[in-house]
């Protein structure tokens, strides 16, 4: 028996861990051993006294615990002692009598039932004092169940639900509002045995329908804190959940309650409940709460669902949701609901069914049409869910309209939106997808004919904007993603049946649409939708398109590629069915070789580059599942159709289809990861396919075996070189077939001359004779290489004869002294342009003077009879030359004539001699070649003579088909004074006139400049330069024809200027020798070939890139032939300026306009300043005073400034602009007096069409600033009146505006501000901050007193210390610098002494006359000139102070007004000593005997006080003084001119 004295002690505790324990105890003896709570010792019933002490003593445990910690434990306790009277008793009432009497019947006591719950409810009403309410309410129901009194348990409800409010935190609020839900169910539907009979009483019935209303309220009270409050949170979500679904569970109870237990207290409410009651909480319904509210309808849908019974009462909880339903529509009625009342409404009709909230089919027809259809194709609606919300209520309501035709109709009305909007289709995309997941019983009705013809304009709307798209690029708001989706939930794909909703009909149109469209050409990357629909379905219904269908939409994604393309659909398709596999590959490769043949519309069109690119990409995708699927024997080479000979043979008459061939292979080989693939690939259709293969890559004009190289690359090189020597005999033979027959055409002959002459090169190296002994020592010495130097690079340092890349020098290390290291540049040629890949350090010993290593006649004599090299002289001579070089056929003695030069030139015919030997045949060829050319020149026919020429130029190494040889006049021992001769006496008559128009025979032309090129360096000298020159000025045209333009730049030009360059440097070698005189022709050549430049028209373009699709940058791109030109033309121009400036600088004043022009024109800019630049610094005045004439610009600019000037000032700026005259252009002077009012500081340099504006006005400034220089160093005169003539233009201004806004102020190095206009400058471009930097130097620097001006009063305050700081760290130091050289090096001085210092910034002059020795001391400042300089006079006896004074300001004006230099303002300082020594008398005005300006002695005689002043001074001061006095007297000027 457990003592309720010894529990006492514990339950008292004041610790509330052993509190707890003992709560425990308590728990475990109630519930495993009540009999101990109810008996003595000895088996004797408990005393009423003693069981009474343990039941008041748990009550009063209840009422004194705090500790929240302890609560749960408490409740399980006294739950398990109610309980134990259950178990003891036979009735859980015992726990709750107490009996005062011990004499009656004995009645175990228990615990008052008032105490008790008064005692509960108020710690419930505390919420346990903070306890956690998830570990204690599920105690509260058992607890409630227990006791008898409705009343009781009432208040225990309703202190329970009180405390919700007292809990810590909104969980434990929440699991008390879930608790107090049920046990007001329980309540609500327990039996009530006391009305359950016969009890009618009305006032029980009264207080039972208040206790009902009183938990009903409760209910719905925490129905309510569930739909309005904010639960929000992680930490309250399994809480949240928790009462979610002890609402549903207790909701669908109350609902679903059966009329048989009508003795519940609930039937006595029922009705207020569904109406009045749970309308209040509807009634409260907003934002949040909507979704809530669905949720738990959603919740009581599957739950009614799961138990298959659906069986309600009337006036259930139906009624209240058609009433909430409709009041919502009501509320929505003109605007858009919400989602949270879209899903509300969703749960409500799936709740309560379509037919209990629509009476009649028209309301339904009427929900349909006026509420959801305008609200999905609302224009604010944007979220899928509501829509996916929205198409639910459709389909709901459609399911039970059972007329098929308003369904349909109803549809039809969804259709009605415009299919090109994506906002439509992806509206459409949802409805599908719905659909076809969850009402898959009305996809036969959806499926109708309406919908058929929207998904036909979807389709072709997307089949439109992808063909729109490939051509244009610039198609935007292109619906991919909507219209894909939308044709693939059409098609059936996605959805669980797979059953299309389209017909098939329809499906098979998409088809049609698809292959009817011509193919677009154009690197269209997006997705080809239509066509991914259609493969798609293709896969998933195999056997429903048949075949032929199949087939070409699987040859459509083929050509297409892409997405379409890079999906599985097609190797899945392709998988399946093994007749379509071979059909699809056998139609590939045909299509494939046709298009090798070449489409000229196409080409044409879309560019051979493209379309061999795209050709590739097709080529490649077939070849990859040709390799899949494919067991045939066929090579790939061969499937794809270039291993076909007569395509390749074919192509070779057509420059474009070579060019789509040459393409076609290197862009299909670049798709191979791997060369030895590569190679596989190549080599399939057998060895002899190389040949055509390298024929037909041949080019005929310009780089000829650039292609053959770039193939070469690609391959690895290994293939082409291992098997060049079976390459090489099998192309001897075919010539000497093809010649023999003479069915071969022009173009294929030239070819085979080419590739031979190339794979003679890679096999064997050019002949070098002894005597050359120059170019025979190939390496070069470390201390020899300088910058700039161009050498032959070593690619594989191991081994010598490895392939060499030309490279120029761009720095010599010598960190490393006495050896030495190099930083080289590899030719862009040879790598990429511009780019870091191609700069590299390397050493002397893998630099050569020669592209392949030379072979010595002398001793490399015993590998000159190598077998390989005999055998190849040998045949080549044999079955080439000398069967054919007297052919009656002018190209195949051409032909005869190329491979002559190929056995001079690689093999030297350094054989025995001797008749038959292969030397005497070649040197017999070589004489019945030079026979043919007298026959023609004594016929004096021009064609004859032009054939015979060439074959005659060719033999002697400057090969058409072949590679040029500089030695094979030496070695076939050459002597041209004959041919010398007949020329001068065909092409000249006696008088030296041209006899023969070479303007009307273009060929003699070519024929005679390619004679020059290659025999001027053994044949001119002294003795017949003139006639050299005299030839090449006489055959380069003085008029280009308009439509000879394309080819006369890119054939002829190139040819002039080669042949010019080949004379000047012969011209150059004989000057060192001997003092050769000028030529008059020579001058005139270079003026005809700028004139070429000036009238070049960069705009005619004669062919497009060839190779921009190239990935690997090794490739060589071919670019437009009309301008590459130019590359040779700056080559002239570097060697010309630097070696033969006098010629470039007349023919520069033959153009000097049209040169100007050339400036705006951004492909001739760099060309056109680098010759005007030069000749301006090279000096000499532009016209003499008999040529000189002003333009009309100039002289409306001349009228203009002399309009208010006095006569003496204005005969001044006369004679300012026409000293400027001679020196500057006139049309350069035009542009500078028009600058003032055509600013370009607006343009906007960010775009390159524009920027070039900029750049050619400061280029402008830059020649206009050299001929300034020019000037100024013939006489300082002129510098002072092109300054003047500046500074009325206000041209510096207008520069300044520009180079300001553009400049670089960092400080740098002097010579690397020149860089940017350097003619060494490979980019062969300007920069327009680097020449706006330069810009600003240059003008400090020539003009400034003016930069001073420009600085003092318009120089912005933001720029100004820049520019001084820019002026004192790169300007000023690097002015004194050449001042102190120019005055070292001046033989002017006479007897004045000069000396400076860098360091102190001073200079020192020292003047002796006689006995008297004056000195002074120039102080130049830090920002020299924008500071004035400053000069001390030192006093020697005998000299005045006021003279000192004078020539003090004398020095100083002239170096800060007048632009004068230190050496300058020294020699006018002497030169006025001189003077005053000799009794001249300075004038008042400047101080100085001489005129700065002119030079001139003071002319001007006052006839009052007779001082003499300079003109110039007098007029100034009467301009600024406003007063016409003299200087001193202060008299009204009346004076005299002095002669």
């Amino acid at each position: 028996m457990v003592d309720p004295s010894a529990l006492w002690k514990h339950l008292n505790s004041q610790k509330s861990n052993f509190r707890r324990g003992t709560f425990g105890l308590v728990s475990c003896v109630a519930q495993n051993a009540p009999s101990l709570l109810h008996k003595e010792k000895g088996g004797q019933e408990v005393s009423q006294v003693k069981q009474s002490n343990l039941s008041k003593l748990l009550m009063n445990t209840l009422s004194s615990e705090r500790d929240p910690a302890n609560f749960t434990a408490m409740f399980e306790m006294l739950l398990l002692y109610i309980i134990s009277f259950q178990k003891y008793h036979g009735r859980v009432a015992a726990a709750w009598e107490v009996s005062d009497s011990s004499s009656s019947v004995f009645h175990c006591p228990g615990m008052d039932a008032a105490t008790f719950v008064k005692t509960l409810s108020k710690v419930l009403r505390r919420a346990c004092y903070g306890s956690s309410s998830l570990e204690w309410t599920p105690t509260m129901l058992p607890i409630v169940a227990t006791l008898q009194s409705i009343e009781h348990q009432l208040h225990i409800l309703s202190s329970l639900w009180n405390g919700r409010t007292a809990a810590v935190n909104t969980p434990d609020s929440m699991a008390i509002v879930a608790a107090s839900t049920e046990c007001a169910m329980y309540l609500l539907i327990k039996r009530n045995q006391k009305h359950h009979a016969d009890d009618d009483g009305d006032d029980d019935v009264d207080d039972d329908f208040d206790i009902a209303t009183d938990i009903c309220q409760i209910f719905l009270d925490c129905f309510a804190y569930y739909l309005t409050s904010n639960l929000g949170g992680t930490a309250s979500a399994s809480a949240e959940k928790t009462l979610r679904l002890t609402l549903i569970r207790d909701l669908q109870k109350l609902n679903s309650l059966s009329p048989e237990r009508n003795s519940c207290i609930f039937f006595r409410v029922c009705e207020w409940f569904w109406s009045e009651g749970i309308g209040s909480v509807f009634d409260s319904l907003d934002g949040d709460s909507l979704h809530k509210l669905s949720v738990i309808l959603d919740g009581m849908s599957k739950s009614t669902d799961s138990a298959g019974d659906g069986k309600t009462s009337v006036g259930d909880i139906q009624n209240s949701l058609s009433l909430l339903f409709w009041k919502l529509l009501k509320q929505e009625n003109g605007s858009f609901p919400s989602n949270n009342t879209l899903k509300l409404l969703l749960s409500i009709m799936r709740f309560c069914s379509v037919d209990l909230l629509f009476d009649s089919v028209p309301s339904k027809e009427l929900f349909c049409t006026r509420n959801l259809i305008p609200w999905i194709f609302n224009e604010k609606m944007m979220s899928i869910g509501s829509l996916e919300t929205l198409f639910r209520l459709l389909f709901l309501t459609l399911q039970e309209i059972k007329a098929d035709e308003t369904v349909t109709s109803i549809w039809e009305s969804c259709l009605q939106g415009d299919p090109f909007k994506e906002v439509t289709l992806n509206t459409l995309n949802v409805a599908l997808r719905v659909l076809t997941t969850e009402f898959e019983a009305l996809i036969s009705i959806v499926s109708c004919s309406a919908f058929n013809g929207f998904a036909s304009k979807v389709a072709q709307y997307s089949e439109d904007l992808h063909h729109n798209h490939a051509r244009y690029h610039d198609v935007k708001d292109v619906p991919i993603d909507g219209g894909l989706k939308f044709l693939q939930l059409s098609t059936g794909l996605g959805s669980a049946s797979n059953q299309p909703l389209v017909s098939q009909e329809t499906i098979s149109m998409w088809i049609q649409n698809v292959l009817i469209s011509n193919f677009e050409y154009g690197i269209y990357k997006e997705r080809h939708i239509l066509l991914e629909v259609l493969l798609s379905f293709a896969r998933s219904h195999l056997n429903s398109l048949g075949q032929e269908a199949t087939l070409n939409l699987l040859l459509c994604a083929w050509r297409e590629g892409g997405p379409s393309w890079e999906s599985n659909y097609i190797q899945d398709i392709l998988a399946l069915n093994d007749s379509l596999n071979h059909d699809f590959l056998t139609s590939c490769s045909r299509i494939l070789t046709s298009e090798l043949k070449g489409d000229y519309a196409i080409l044409e069109t879309v560019g051979v580059d493209l379309y061999s690119f795209l050709w590739a990409d097709r080529a490649f995708r077939a070849l990859e599942l040709f390799h899949h699927f494919s067991d045939s024997a066929t090579s790939p080479i061969t499937y794809v159709g270039l291993g076909n000979t007569e395509i390749w043979i074919s192509a070779m008459s057509s420059p474009l289809d070579c060019d789509a061939l040459y393409l076609s292979l290197l862009y299909l080989l670049e798709k191979y990861a791997d060369s030895v693939d590569r190679k596989s690939f190549i080599t399939g259709a057998g060895s002899n396919i190389i040949i055509y293969i390298l024929m037909t890559l041949a080019c005929t004009e310009g780089q000829k075996t650039r292609r053959c190289s770039n193939l070469l690359h690609i391959l690895g090189g290994d293939l082409i070189h291992e098997n060049a020597e079976i390459f090489i005999f099998e192309l001897i033979d075919f010539l000497s077939i093809s010649l023999d027959v003479q069915t071969v055409s022009k173009a294929i002959l030239r070819r085979a001359c080419i590739v031979l002459d190339w794979l003679v090169g890679i096999t064997l190296p050019k002949f070098v004779p002894a005597r050359n002994l120059a170019v025979l020592e190939d390496n070069l010495n470390q201390n020899d290489i300088q910058e700039g130097d161009e050498v032959w690079y070593v690619t594989n340092g191991e081994n010598v004869s490895s392939e060499r890349k030309r490279a120029r020098v761009l720095k010599v290390h010598t960190d490393d002294f006495p050896n030495l290291y190099f930083s080289i540049k590899l030719h862009s040629d040879d790598s990429q342009n511009d780019s870091e890949a191609g700069v590299k350090q390397t050493i002397a010993t893998r630099l050569k003077r020669n592209q392949q290593q030379p072979i010595n006649s002398d001793s490399a004599a015993s590998t000159l009879r190598d077998s390989l090299l005999a055998r190849i002289e040998t045949a080549l001579v044999s079955k080439i030359v000398k069967p054919f070089v007297k052919a009656s056929s002018d190209e195949v003695k051409r032909v005869a004539a190329e491979v002559l030069n190929v056995v001079v030139s690689y093999c030297g015919l350094q054989g025995n001699g001797g008749v038959e030997t292969t030397r005497f045949e070649a040197f017999q060829a070589f004489s019945k070649i030079e026979q043919g050319l007298r026959a023609a020149l004594s016929e004096r026919d021009s064609k004859s003579i032009s054939n015979n020429l060439d074959c005659f130029t060719i033999a002697l190494g400057y090969g058409l088909s072949t590679s040029i040889s500089r030695h094979n006049c030496h070695i076939l021992q050459y002597n041209g004074d004959w041919l010398i001769k007949e020329l001068q006496q065909i092409m000249f008559d006696s008088e030296g006139i041209v006899a023969i128009d070479t303007n009307r025979s273009t060929s003699l032309v070519l024929s005679l400049i390619r004679w020059l090129t290659i025999t001027a360096p053994v044949s001119l000298t002294t003795d017949n330069a003139s006639f050299f020159w005299e030839l090449m000025e006489s055959i380069i045209p003085s008029t280009i024809k308009v439509h000879d333009r394309v080819p006369f730049y890119s054939i002829l030009v190139p040819l002039i200027i080669e042949a010019i360059l080949v004379l000047s440097n012969r011209m150059h070698g004989l000057q060192q020798d001997n003092n050769t005189p000028n030529i008059p022709s020579e001058r005139i050549s270079t003026s005809k070939l700028f004139k070429m430049f000036v009238e070049w028209d960069h705009s005619v373009i004669s062919c497009h890139p060839v190779g921009e699709y190239f990935v690997d940058d090794d490739l060589v791109q071919e670019h437009d032939s009309s301008s590459s030109w130019l590359l040779l033309f700056q080559r002239f121009l570097v060697e010309q300026i630097t070696y033969n400036l006098d010629v470039v600088s007349h023919g520069a004043r033959t153009q000097i306009d049209g040169l100007l022009k050339c400036l705006s024109v951004p492909e001739k800019q760099w060309y056109a300043f680098q010759i005007l630049y030069s000749s301006a610094r090279k000096g000499g005045a532009l016209y003499s005073d008999d040529n000189l004439e002003l333009s009309e610009t100039t002289n409306n600019f001349l009228r203009k400034c002399m309009e208010d000037m006095e006569e003496e000032e204005a005969l001044e700026m006369e004679e300012d602009v026409f000293s400027t005259a001679k020196w500057l252009p006139h049309s350069l002077m035009s542009c500078m007096e028009s600058w003032e009012g055509q600013s370009v500081v607006g343009t906007n340099a960010e775009d390159s069409t524009q920027e070039h504006i900029l750049i050619e006005r400061l280029l402008q400034w830059i020649i206009c600033l050299e001929y300034l220089d020019s000037a100024g160093k013939v006489d300082m005169r002129y510098r002072s009146h092109i300054t003047s003539y500046i500074d009325k233009t206000n041209a510096i201004k207008e520069v300044f505006k520009i180079a300001m806004s553009f400049a670089t102020f960092s400080k740098q190095d002097q010579y690397s501000l020149f860089d940017c206009i350097s003619i060494s400058n490979e980019k062969m471009s300007f920069s327009l901050s680097q020449l706006s930097t330069l810009v600003i130097f240059r003008s400090i620097e020539s003009i400034p007193t003016l930069c001073k001006v420009w600085w003092n009063d318009y120089c912005r305050r933001s720029l100004s210390s820049q520019v001084s700081k820019f002026v004192e760290s790169m300007v000023a130091p690097e002015i004194l610098k050449r001042e102190l050289e120019r005055i070292d090096q001046s033989s002017d001085l006479g007897e004045l002494s000069v000396s400076g210092s860098c360091v102190s910034r001073e200079v020192v002059a020292t003047y002796i006359q006689d006995e008297c020795k004056l000195s002074v001391l120039i102080r130049v400042p830090p920002s020299f000139p924008l500071r004035n300089a400053e000069v001390d006079c030192q006093r020697t006896l005998g000299i005045s102070e006021k003279r000192w004074r004078f020539w003090s300001l004398q020095i100083m004006r002239m170096l800060n007004s007048q632009d004068g230099s230190i050496l300058d303002a020294l020699l006018l300082w002497k030169q006025n000593v001189d003077k005053e020594f000799d009794g001249v008398e300075p004038c008042p005005v400047c101080y100085s005997v001489l005129c700065v300006k002119t030079h001139a002695m003071p002319n001007l005689e006052c006839k009052t006080c007779h001082n003499r002043f300079h003109s110039g001074c007098l007029y100034k001061w009467f301009h600024s003084s406003g007063k016409n006095q003299c200087v001193l007297c202060q008299q009204p000027w009346s004076g005299i001119k002095i002669s």
